[in-house]
């Protein structure tokens, strides 16, 4: 393969993005007497590509006899499913990892990918389906790695919406629960994000960052769990509508397997509606991104524009492919409640406590959420109250040993949690203190909020104690960020204690010195740990300058009154 910084490379690359930007936006645009434009000449764009790549492995003697035989004029759009579709076809030669030859694999496969859709989109289904099965079978080659993983599962939910809109229900649900599966696994043995599909065609400067790659599999693997709601949802209608409506009790007389009938049912409807809460979220997150300013609050001007620009394009509904559910924010929650209750009747507690937890922690997430959106502070407020109140019964009733991961997750948001509150307040006070001297009742809240916040992040880094109740010398990359962003949010809440005696003044203050020490301490040993907290190491080093001077006069103040 060209190298990646050659100039035919980059030209390649241009491609791509020419190609995806008349795909995903100059698409939207096409006239109504021509509705496909831009993603015809997409799809002659990504013909060019797929006869570049085969250049370029036939000039550097890489490509193979089987593939050889696909001139350029067939190469995308004369394949069919049992003929030659790559590396080996169905001659079971396998490439692994990230092999420059797995990466070839990957990269035609992609092509064969973004084909696929894009015969779909202009209502050529056979076409569509004959490239994506052309993909599956050059990633079917392929051991599962972050190289490919995203490519495969982003295929199998293609095929099994395809294959869904042609009401074959068994055959779509195949293709997503293998999607389904893949994820799974990939998540327990390798967990990171993996790379996505359109890095194939970037060149590194352009690579997505790792923030963006977790982002977009979360969001393949959550239209994997949509899409597959849909169809578990036909199958009930189906099994329901043959042998009648399963009543929520189990009636005197039932045989094992109505008994098994009934569970299954009830469990399908469960995840439903989990998938249902996800993806209610998953839209709110996105509003709420499209909506913030570079401060994490709602933009005024920006939400202005965008329902200028709604206005203008509210005519235009995409109806071939998709439909949507509009709902006003207040029908959401109560629908989305009225779901999360469904999914909880299934997983209860007592046997299905991470599944338990999961639907707890969406519900959590959703209140954060349309806490955004909400203007009143005070009734904020209330909504974080009510995700501690969910939460924090359940951190503290969890086994340490057997449910580790999960209690410093809810440790960790627990202390989020108080501590937005606790900033809720302090804003919410100091518009009093324009008009009015803080009284006793609001430091006292304050402090609480404070304390507990302070608390939790406390119990989450005590987690990372050996069993000799030791910690770390080197923090595990997965915990390497929390565990600094902790030590500097404790050293913070410390800081900002309100407290009238001067010796608790004193005391909270060292305690704040020592943590902002730790975070630039653990830096300066380790470098490489500095780009995770960039923002909060630069601002602990300010502090470890600082905060002696203040302790300094403070001790100078107590030593004069004495």
């Amino acid at each position: 393969m060209a190298s990646v910084n050659s100039a035919d490379w980059r030209a390649i690359c241009d491609k791509f993005t020419t190609a995806l930007n008349l795909t995903e936006v100059e698409s939207l645009q096409d006239p109504e007497n021509d509705p496909f434009r831009s993603k015809y000449k997409a799809r002659e764009i990504l013909r060019e590509i797929y006869s570049s790549l085969k250049s370029f492995e036939a000039s550097e003697g890489e490509g193979e006899s089987s593939d050889g035989e696909r001139g350029e004029g067939q190469a995308v759009d004369g394949d069919k499913e049992d003929g030659g579709d790559g590396d080996g076809g169905g001659g079971g030669r396998r490439f692994f990892g990230d092999s420059p030859a797995a990466l070839r694999a990957a990269r035609r496969a992609a092509v064969e990918y973004f084909l696929g859709v894009n015969h779909v989109e202009t209502e050529e289904l056979s076409a569509g389906q004959e490239h994506l099965m052309n993909c599956t079978k050059l990633l079917d080659q392929l051991s599962t790695s972050p190289l490919n993983v995203s490519l495969f599962i982003h295929a199998r939910n293609q095929l099994g919406i395809l294959w869904a809109g042609r009401d074959e229900t068994g055959t779509a649900q195949g293709y997503l629960e293998m999607a389904e599966v893949t994820y799974l696994i990939y998540m327990k043995e390798e967990g990171s994000p993996p790379m996505d599909m359109t890095e194939y065609f970037s060149t590194e400067e352009n690579h997505l960052t790792h923030q963006e790659r977790t982002k977009r599999f979360e969001l393949a693997y959550t239209h994997t769990k949509y899409y597959l709601a849909q169809v578990y949802k036909n199958l009930a209608t189906v099994v329901s509508g043959l042998a009648g409506e399963v009543p929520s009790e189990a009636p005197p007389e039932e045989s094992e397997g109505e008994r098994d009938r009934r569970d299954v049912l009830r469990q399908k409807r469960a995840d439903i509606a989990r998938c249902w809460i996800k993806y209610c979220l998953n839209l709110l997150q996105d509003a709420k991104k499209l909506l913030e300013d570079n401060i994490g609050e709602l933009d005024g001007d920006r939400q202005e524009k965008l329902r200028v620009a709604r206005r203008g394009t509210e005519e235009e509904v995409e109806t071939s492919r998709k439909s949507a559910l509009l709902f006003g924010s207040e029908d959401t929650f109560d629908s989305i409640a009225s779901l999360e209750e469904k999914a909880k009747e299934f997983f209860e507690m007592d046997g299905y406590v991470t599944d338990h937890i999961e639907i707890l922690q969406d519900h959590s997430a959703l209140f954060r959420a349309l806490a955004f959106f909400e203007d009143d502070l005070d009734r904020r407020c209330k909504m974080h109250k009510r995700r501690v109140d969910m939460m924090e019964p359940i951190c503290n009733e969890l086994n340490a040993q057997y449910y580790l991961m999960i209690r410093r997750q809810l440790m960790f948001e627990l202390a989020e949690t108080y501590n937005e509150m606790m900033d809720l307040k302090l804003t919410l006070a100091n518009r009093q203190a324009d008009s009015e001297t803080l009284d006793s009742h609001s430091i006292k809240k304050f402090n609480h909020l404070c304390a507990a916040s302070a608390k939790f992040f406390e119990m989450f880094l005590e987690s990372l104690r050996s069993p000799e109740g030791k910690l770390p010398e080197l923090l595990e990359e997965e915990v390497l960020r929390p565990a600094l962003v902790a030590r500097f949010r404790v050293a913070r809440l410390y800081g900002q204690l309100i407290c009238p005696v001067i010796s608790d003044q004193l005391e909270n203050l060292n305690k704040s010195l020592d943590n902002y020490k730790y975070v630039t301490q653990y830096c300066e040993a380790h470098p490489e740990a500095s780009a995770a907290v960039e923002t909060e190491l630069e601002l602990s080093q300010d502090m470890v300058s600082l905060l002696p001077i203040k302790i300094h006069r403070l001790k100078a103040t107590t030593i004069s009154n004495n």
